[in-house]
Formats: C-alpha cells, structure tokens, sequence
C-alpha cells in the first residue's frame, strides 16, 4: 500500500514538474535599451523613482535623499 502511495506521488510530481517546464515566455514589448532610456528620460524630467520603503541599504537611501533635495532646491530656484 505504502508503494502504491509513493508511485502516485512520484507521477504527480513528475507530472506537474513537466507542467512547469513548458516554455510559456513571451516576447517583450520593450527592449532593456527602451527602459532604460525612459528611466533616464524620468529621472531628468525630476521624477521620483523608487520609493523609500523599496530600500534596503542606507547607502540607497541616503542617494534618494539627496536626489529629491536636488530636486526640490530645483524646484524652489525655477519657481523665483
């Protein structure tokens, strides 16, 4: 009974790992050069990128620090 048990379990498994492995990718709208030249575009335009609760290093979050207070002194200065 036990090795009844197993050999189903070893089929579902085999079977399901077969399910997994099929090739479901599809082709990107967007290449990596696209992207990147929109985030380039964003972070130009002042945009914030990223949020602060998305970082993990303080080294990333003192960068996003200074970059918004780059931004808001631009801001300021375009305003006067």
């Amino acid at each position: 009974m036990k090795t009844t048990y197993l050999l189903i379990a070893g089929l579902i498994s085999l079977t399901t790992n077969a399910v997994f492995a099929t090739d479901t990718t599809t082709p990107a709208s967007k290449t990596r050069a696209d992207v990147v030249a929109e985030l380039a575009q964003a972070r130009a335009q002042g945009e914030e990128i990223g949020m602060d609760g998305m970082i993990w290093y303080e080294a990333q979050k003192a960068e996003l620090a200074k970059a918004n207070a780059a931004k808001k002194a631009t801001v300021k200065a375009d305003k006067k």
